[in-house]
């Protein structure tokens, strides 16, 4: 039987057996098709008598069939699914179809003729895929930026771990009934009981490709590399890779050269402060390449006036700062760009070595637990780097050791919002049961906490709700599978990691750009918190607005907001998110 694929950045839909006109009329209002129409002139809708579901359709040449590479979302149309299935199971018939999906994607199909919808995300979680209730009708989108006018109410948990842990774990939703499907996961909804059923789709690769072929193996994965970026490039349009210098990135820029590709565009974000500022480095690796360069540098005052945008345009509120200079890069380029590549992805394959501090935190809180009960916090600080970073891991809970963040402490959102938080239910809590070492800890935290839930999301989020594609090239399955079979000294050694791909960049770039030290993105909070004498901070943490939402104390709130602007700097990561949150709040209501 035969059937199609429709290729979109995003996808909103609802399905009640029996809908009336006036209740898809209202379902199209709620969801802003006006605004998801200025964004794009292919808006399309599909619509039945029991179904409604729209998105934003991206070109035919931006989608290869074979396998299917979207960078979106990707929506199946059939007129009856067991008509496809051998054995009469829709849903293995679906998971086969999706499994055979590459890199980055969100599936959904909608069965009009046996009354199922069918959802299912990457392996990976580079896209996002929810689901939920409105009444008696089920909704699922690949976007919650859609949902945020359906009156839905909000999840006090969820925004209790959005405080502390800066973006809401998955499957919580900031919506109380609405639930993030999980990595891997696939989802039937049957509308005859509104039951729920689960599943993980197959993990096994296709290609089995083997590291013990006979070979060299920075050839065979330089070949790899240009077969993977053959496959996520355009045979016509322009591809816009994000280049910011450092090992990941500049390996993307050779995979391109080496694939013969000429349609690569390289784009740098960089800062007037040469401190934190990319530009020079990116510069050098584009030239060097032959790639076509371009730096972005937006003004603070620019940063400052697309706030509000931005964050409507998450859908629910995260703690990631880099997700607003990608924003505005996209929304820049998204007429010249046809498509965007990210260098997010290696980390997985290749492993997280760890520090010798971190090794030894991590022994200390496995055979010494009692030592969490030291002020750690009342250390003082500059002894040496190693009692600070040892300080500094045995002072907060041992299963956050790999977390970044400083968000809201467990005590803290007590004070803040009346209600005590219990977080060993967290994947994250979970996740530290279950490790045996600190690599293994620090690299599943990595890949199966932050980036599905903040890394991936940004500029997904950024671009999908843009009406763009972004691809990560080295999510690619066989990338990945030839990767992860590597040899451990060809992924990581002696606490460096990426060994293979250092021996690319040896091979295709000079010493002196090698040998520049390369740290991570850096936004300056402050352009945004600090902005025309604290602007935002006035009025998003105003008494009358945190009153008004009622989801933290304002008195206590507001002790912190004005020992902040007074110079603690320390507070900037809690006070982003709670900015952030309110920031959300107030654009829900406008």
């Amino acid at each position: 039987m035969a059937f199609k694929r429709i290729s979109c950045s995003s996808f909103c839909g609802v399905y009640k057996k029996g809908m009336t006109l006036d209740e898809k009329r209202q379902f199209r209002r709620l969801i802003n098709l006006d605004n998801l129409a200025s964004l794009s002139d292919s808006v399309f809708v599909l619509d039945s008598d029991d179904y409604i579901v729209l998105g934003c359709k991206v070109p035919s040449s931006c989608i290869t069939a074979d396998p299917v590479q979207s960078g979106g979302s990707i929506i199946l149309m059939v007129n009856d699914t067991k008509q496809l299935s051998r054995d009469g199971n829709p849903l293995d018939w679906f998971n086969t179809e999706v499994s055979s999906f590459n890199s980055s994607w969100a599936a959904c199909l909608v069965d009009d003729v046996c009354g199922q919808v069918f959802l299912a995300r990457d392996p990976i979680g580079a896209q996002t895929v929810y689901s939920g209730h409105m009444g008696d009708a089920f909704i699922f989108t690949s976007s919650l930026t859609y949902l945020q006018n359906l009156g839905l109410n909000l999840d006090s948990d969820a925004i209790g771990n959005l405080l502390h842990f800066l973006y809401v774990p998955a499957p919580l939703t900031i919506f109380q009934d609405v639930r993030s499907i999980l990595p891997g996961e696939s989802v039937v909804y049957d509308g005859n009981g509104m039951q729920l059923k689960y599943t993980k789709q197959s993990s096994e690769h296709p290609d089995s490709f083997q590291s013990s072929q006979p070979g060299d193996a920075v050839e065979r994965y330089e070949n790899l590399l240009a077969e993977t970026a053959r496959k996520h490039s355009l045979s016509s349009g322009t591809v816009g890779l994000f280049l910011s210098g450092g090992k990941d990135s500049s390996t993307l820029a050779i995979a391109a050269k080496l694939a013969g590709l000429d349609n690569i565009v390289a784009i740098t974000l960089g800062f007037s402060d040469q401190s934190i500022d990319e530009g020079e480095d990116a510069r050098c690796v584009a030239e060097h390449l032959g790639i076509p360069f371009r730096l972005l540098r937006f003004t603070e005052k620019e940063y400052f006036e697309l706030w509000p945008e931005v964050v409507e345009a998450l859908g629910q509120p995260m703690g990631d700062f880099a997700v607003l200079p990608v924003y505005a890069a996209i929304r820049k380029l998204r007429n010249e760009i046809d498509i965007f590549w990210e260098g997010s992805g290696s980390d997985p394959p290749f492993g997280s070595p760890v520090t010798r501090e971190e090794e030894w935190g991590w022994i200390l809180n496995r055979r010494l637990p009692l030592l969490k009960a030291l002020p750690w916090e009342s250390f003082p600080l500059g002894f040496s780097y190693t009692t600070d970073k040892l300080g500094s891991i045995l002072g907060r809970p041992r299963q956050e050791q790999f977390v970044s963040w400083n968000g809201w402490s467990a005590e803290e959102i007590i004070h803040l919002t009346g209600r005590s938080l219990n977080f060993s239910e967290s994947t994250l809590y979970k996740l530290y049961a279950e490790c045996q070492t600190p690599i293994e800890h620090k690299s599943r935290t990595l890949e199966e906490i932050w980036a599905p839930n903040a890394a991936y999301r940004k500029i997904g989020q950024s671009a999908n709700m843009q009406g763009c594609l972004v691809r990560f090239p080295f999510l690619d399955k066989k990338l990945m599978h030839f990767t992860r079979n590597l040899p451990e000294n060809k992924r990581y050694l002696d606490r460096q990691s990426k060994i293979l791909i250092r021996d690319v960049l040896a091979r295709h770039l000079p010493e002196n750009i090698l040998s520049k030290r390369k740290g991570s993105f850096i936004f300056p909070k402050r352009f945004i918190l600090n902005g025309r004498n604290f602007e935002y901070l006035r009025i998003y943490l105003s008494d009358n607005v945190m009153k008004q939402h009622g989801i933290v104390d304002y008195k206590v709130a507001n002790r912190y907001v004005n020992e902040y602007m007074q110079g603690n700097q320390s507070l900037e990561d809690r006070i982003w998110v709670l900015l952030m949150l309110h920031t959300w709040l107030e654009r829900r209501l406008a």
